[in-house]
């Protein structure tokens, strides 16, 4: 059942979650990888090699999966990945789905077999069957609901074929009205404007990494808001840097102060001023606090000794 010179076509989606489509699971976000694997090198090595060159390693916690109607299979060993070949419904082109289970909130257990209608379900740890998960935290985000409403994933691996003329006809009529737009005599356009009257998705920056693995606002370096939150924790290091070397500083004068008019200092009162009540940084100025109450220790000893020296 495999594809002209014996070769299957597998597409690998990555990076995304499960989640359910009416009766059907489906899988959301992530990305897509295309390989052409030979029929006498399938097999589970083939098909761990190729998730790992896509750069997921942790098999404790990849599972993959391949759709059967409504049902989920999971691919666990060769015998799971060559009885595909034995359904006759399968075609030259094979969808497998690879899953963190640690991201999506599945868990495997000790059950290895096919996951049914009865057996998949959300997490229940919400109230009536909602979830408790912070919106925030996932990846699927605005701009990937964007891209799958707008984008046809089959253009990127067949091209725009002449049983298409609906995608064609809609190429022109977009180079027509961005060519109207900017041969105008208004004011030139931002970006934002240019997609809002040609009536396209706005897609955000995305770095190297988050092509790779989807899409973090909280971590990626391209998105504004960390960027933000990068540059306050660096001007916050800096300032307790300054800080602190003003503090330990100030300690050091006055204690060289006290050395030229011989006298001693009550030292640990000292750190406490010139610390200002900040105790982030009390274990550095103790340190120096029982160094310098050794240095009086020894001055006054030998003062004593001067002063009263021992009989012959």
């Amino acid at each position: 059942m495999c594809s002209i010179h014996g070769t299957l076509k597998v597409i690998f989606k990555l990076g995304g979650k499960l989640g359910k489509d009416g009766d059907s699971s489906r899988y959301i976000g992530g990305f897509v990888k295309v390989a052409h694997i030979l029929y006498e090198q399938w097999g589970m090595m083939m098909i761990k090699s190729y998730v790992e060159e896509y750069g997921y390693k942790n098999w404790e916690d990849i599972y993959i999966y391949v759709q059967s109607g409504t049902t989920l299979k999971e691919l666990l060993t060769d015998s799971d990945a060559w009885e595909l070949f034995h359904v006759d419904e399968l075609s030259s082109e094979l969808e497998l789905w690879v899953v963190i289970h640690g991201d999506s909130g599945f868990n495997r257990g000790n059950d290895t077999g096919d996951i049914g209608d009865d057996e998949y379900t959300e997490d229940d740890t919400g109230s009536d069957g909602e979830d408790d998960v912070d919106l925030e935290e996932l990846d699927y985000d605005e701009d990937d609901l964007l891209f799958d409403a707008n984008v046809d994933m089959t253009v990127e691996f067949h091209g725009i074929e002449d049983s298409m003329p609906h995608v064609s006809h809609a190429l022109e009529v977009s180079t027509q009205v961005e060519q109207q737009v900017l041969g105008s005599d208004d004011e030139s356009l931002s970006e934002g404007e240019l997609m809002e009257k040609l009536n396209l998705p706005l897609v955000k920056k995305r770095c190297t990494k988050c092509k790779v693995v989807g899409h973090n606002k909280k971590t990626c370096p391209e998105d504004p808001q960390a960027k933000a939150r990068q540059t306050q924790a660096k001007e916050k290091k800096k300032k307790q840097l300054r800080r602190r070397k003003g503090a330990l500083q100030s300690v050091v004068c006055v204690e060289e102060a006290s050395l030229n008019v011989n006298q001693s200092v009550p030292t640990l009162a000292l750190v406490q001023n010139a610390c200002d009540t900040d105790f982030e940084f009390w274990e550095d100025a103790t340190k120096m606090a029982d160094m310098y109450s050794q240095r009086d220790a020894t001055l006054q000893e030998e003062k004593s000794t001067t002063c009263h020296p021992r009989s012959a």
